[in-house]
């Protein structure tokens, strides 16, 4: 098996992912281009509050870590 078959799992505020996002931003496009687009892929969906959430007063801190 290839080394790069392996994930791995982070876990990062929204604050830290912001700091990560700034440092790739000071690289060359064609270097990052490709994680960031793969970052983007897995943070977009964790990022989307609940269909039956209508306000901020419907969410508590077991179903997401959503921020409104």
């Amino acid at each position: 098996m290839d080394i790069n078959d392996f994930r791995i799992t982070l876990t990062f505020t929204i604050d830290e992912m912001n700091m990560i996002f700034d440092f790739l931003e000071r690289l060359p496009y064609r270097e990052v281009n490709g994680l960031v687009e793969e970052l983007k892929r897995q943070i977009d969906p964790q990022l989307l509050p609940p269909e039956n959430m209508t306000n901020s007063n419907d969410l508590n801190n077991t179903e997401t870590d959503h921020p409104l």
